[in-house]
């Protein structure tokens, strides 16, 4: 389980689900630069599709490796927050055709002598921040669950790496209680192909008024300790990691802990992303042309 190489033929899917409500206004940090919230959603966004794209590439051409998704939900409702006329999915060889012009980033880290230095880098906007009424959280996630679900169905898809969820918010939502959050995440995560279930992994932030020390990525049951109501939602929401990706958790940890993981991190780095999307694929780097 959880094994396969992705192909032409066996390809995977991304779905990005974006908190969008007034309250991702509020700051936060990362590393030591102050953002907002919604800022910081758009920028871990845009820097997901811009390495999807990059690690589909092959001799200056994207292949079709993935379908993506990006999800926002908002007062404005549950929408598609790409650059393209689509409810859905998108093949990321059609998506790179819209790249925007690339925005350079600046963030502020400090050396371990706690000498401030200052990183550079360049994102396409394919997002840009948004943050406005209320947070139909549920209604999103009945959303992904049917993208989700017509993905695994498709015949073509019937081999494949199963899809990759990945949802920003500060926890708040509007619409739905402990309960039914609960019950529409694993109706996401039953969703399958012959290769294992869809992984749902959760990106929680803070606001800088909250306890941002509060850093753990993939926690287990005996390293998660939290009185906060929607961070105990969200690591009951988020799949647990399977066991064939429990080793690459083990040492992207350093050995610190054992698993079982789950698949939520509450305030980590920018670093620490990239090793978010990594256990979505033990093979992503391992394309079969």
């Amino acid at each position: 389980m959880y094994q396969q190489h992705i192909t032409h033929r066996n390809r995977t899917a991304v779905i990005l689900v974006i908190d969008c409500s007034i309250s991702m206004k509020a700051r936060t940090r990362i590393n030591n630069s102050p953002i907002t919230m919604s800022e910081l959603a758009a920028m871990v966004s845009n820097f997901i599709i811009d390495e999807l794209i990059e690690r589909a590439r092959r001799n200056d051409k994207v292949r079709n490796y993935y379908d993506v998704a990006v999800i926002g939900y908002s007062g404005d409702g549950v929408e598609s927050l790409l650059p393209i006329d689509s409810d859905g999915l998108v093949s990321i060889d059609r998506l790179a055709e819209y790249a925007p012009q690339p925005t350079t980033y600046v963030i502020e880290q400090k050396t371990p002598e706690r000498i401030p230095v200052y990183a550079h880098f360049h994102l396409h906007p394919w997002i840009e921040p948004k943050a406005t009424g209320d947070t139909p959280m549920y209604n999103a996630l009945v959303t992904v669950k049917e993208i989700v679900e017509a993905w695994c169905a498709d015949p073509d898809n019937h081999d494949s790496f199963p899809p990759l969820v990945l949802h920003i918010s500060n926890g708040d939502c509007s619409d739905a209680d402990e309960a039914d959050l609960l019950d529409i995440s694993k109706r996401i995560t039953d969703t399958h192909t012959t290769d294992g279930n869809t992984l749902f992994v959760n990106l929680h932030l803070s606001p800088t008024n909250e306890d941002n020390d509060f850093c753990n990525i993939f926690p287990s049951e005996a390293t998660f300790h939290s009185n906060d109501p929607d961070r105990k939602i969200f690591f009951k929401m988020s799949s647990v990691i399977p066991k064939s990706l429990e080793p690459a958790i083990y040492d992207m940890l350093h050995q610190r802990y054992r698993g079982p993981y789950r698949a939520v991190a509450f305030n980590t780095s920018v670093c620490e992303i990239l090793s978010i999307i990594n256990i979505g694929s033990a093979s992503i780097n391992d394309f079969r042309c």
